[in-house]
């Protein structure tokens, strides 16, 4: 898939969260997982380009329409 459609993808699922679900992504480094986050991040209304991989880091928040942390 490549880095668009995985936005995409991302936007889609932020656009429909309505709040309270859990999305657990697993990968090697490298796999997207963050870019897919970004979309996220942007389908809920907060920056995309705030956000960062949690590799060095426990969690990360940001705040949109519903709050995300990308842990």
């Amino acid at each position: 898939m490549s880095q668009k459609h995985t936005d995409r993808l991302g936007q889609v699922i932020g656009r429909v969260l309505r709040g309270g679900e859990t999305i657990a992504l697993y990968g090697p480094l490298g796999a997207g997982k963050t870019a897919l986050v970004r979309g996220i991040a942007e389908g809920l209304g907060a920056s995309p380009t705030a956000i960062s991989s949690p590799t060095f880091v426990v969690i990360h928040e940001y705040q949109g329409r519903l709050p995300l942390a990308h842990v």
